[in-house]
Parts: structure tokens; C-alpha cells; sequence
């Protein structure tokens, strides 16, 4: 699971922090990925992360044990920062922000770019699980929050999962594929649309945006992606 706590103020700009629980695959490679981060290349390593989020700003890596110690559980969080991030001053749509240290499912859909495939693929049982909050400043007034979706095929399931508290928005997404044929079976030409269609219904939910702002100052000017 990822989860991403995001906090803004007044001015616009973000602050925040992405957690993701790792499973034993991912604190293997992990592992290895962070025992080579050292005072001289760290600053570089968190850029590159940042960047690759596509957000402008700058993060920190907060690593919880000792990646070389294989005796105790490792795991790490990443801290980040975005100044000038949305404007509050107009009225806005903001989509939930790619997690600087996390990787999202949001980008599934580049792997069905072909409208069709004639060579067999890999089609593991997989869930994804990602939480997003999101605090608002209490002067910025939150006018409206997307509606929970659902959509489920041969491919799999996907949920997106809306609700609001006051100044904060939180929103989860989750994505269960199948194994249409079992773990030992390739999927064929014929089950690549459904992979297509879910894809498509995933990539169409991470754009819900949350609405914000005073209607009486002007039309919406959409920000954060």
C-alpha cells in the first residue's frame, strides 16, 4: 500500500509525505537501492526522485533501519516540498500529485498504448493500494469532491473511493488483476482489450479532481496536473 499525506497553505505551496509498505520483493530491491545512497550522492538521489514525480520542488529520504542490516525490517518515507504548487486566489480543479518516492498504478495505461496485441503477456494476480489525504487551508473554501467509482471486467477490479472531513479530502484508489487463466498461464491476444479497458477506467479516475475557491471570483483555472 501507498499512502501520501499532503498539507497546503494559504500561498499554495505543498508540503508533504509519501509512506509505502513494502512487500519482501520490493524491501530486497530496495534494500540494495538505498545502501548506495551516501553523503555525497544524496542530494542528487532525492532530485532525480522529485523529479521523476514531475513535481518542482525538493524532498527529503527518511529511512526507517539500516538497508545493509538483514537481522531488522527496513522501510522508508519521503518528505517533500513544493512552493507555489495551486493558487488559491481563483477557483481550481486539483487532481491528487504523483508521489515524489512512491510509484503510482495511475500510469498502467502505458503498457496498453496498442489498441491491440497479438503476442502473449504476463497477467499476474496483483493489487494496488494507494491513499491519498489531502488538507486544505481553512480560508479556501472546498466546493466539490468527485464521486465514487467502480468498474470490474475479466482483467480485474477498480475502486476509487472519495470522502471529506472538514478541510481535509481523502481518496483511495485500489486495483485487483486477475490471472485469467492461473499463475502459470500466459494471457492471450483475446484478453488484451479487457487489460485495456481497466486501464483506461484507472487512468479516467486519477483525474477526478477536487474542486476549490470563491465561485464569485472568476472561471476555473485547473492546477496540479
Amino acid at each position: 500500500p501507498l499512502n501520501v499525506d499532503v498539507v497546503f497553505d494559504k500561498s499554495g505551496t505543498m508540503r508533504g509525505q509519501t509512506e509505502r509498505k513494502l512487500s519482501e520483493v520490493d524491501e530486497i530491491n530496495l534494500r540494495g537501492y538505498f545502501s548506495k545512497i551516501n553523503p555525497h550522492n544524496r542530494t542528487r538521489t532525492e532530485e532525480s526522485i522529485m523529479s521523476s514525480s514531475g513535481i518542482d520542488g525538493r524532498g527529503q529520504v527518511a529511512m526507517s533501519g539500516d538497508p545493509l542490516d538483514l537481522n531488522k525490517p527496513f522501510g522508508y518515507s519521503f518528505r517533500f516540498k513544493a512552493d507555489d504548487y495551486v493558487d488559491f486566489g481563483v477557483v481550481g480543479g486539483m487532481t491528487v500529485p504523483n508521489p515524489p518516492g512512491g510509484k503510482s498504478f495511475r500510469t498502467l495505461y502505458t503498457t496498453t498504448a496498442a489498441l491491440t496485441n497479438e503476442t502473449p503477456f504476463y497477467c499476474n494476480a496483483q493489487r494496488f493500494d494507494e491513499t491519498y489525504r489531502l488538507q486544505l487551508p481553512a480560508n479556501v473554501p472546498i466546493i466539490a469532491i468527485p464521486k465514487d467509482q467502480q468498474f470490474r471486467n475479466t482483467a480485474g477490479n477498480y475502486q476509487v473511493k472519495w470522502q471529506r472531513e472538514g478541510q481535509q479530502v481523502t481518496v483511495n484508489h485500489t486495483l485487483q488483476l486477475n490471472a485469467i487463466h492461473g499463475e502459470a498461464t500466459l494471457c492471450q491476444a483475446q484478453d488484451y482489450p479487457a487489460f485495456r479497458e481497466l486501464f483506461q477506467q484507472v487512468r479516467r479516475g486519477f483525474r477526478g479532481q477536487v474542486v476549490y475557491g470563491e465561485l464569485a471570483k472568476g472561471a476555473v483555472d485547473k492546477t496540479g496536473g
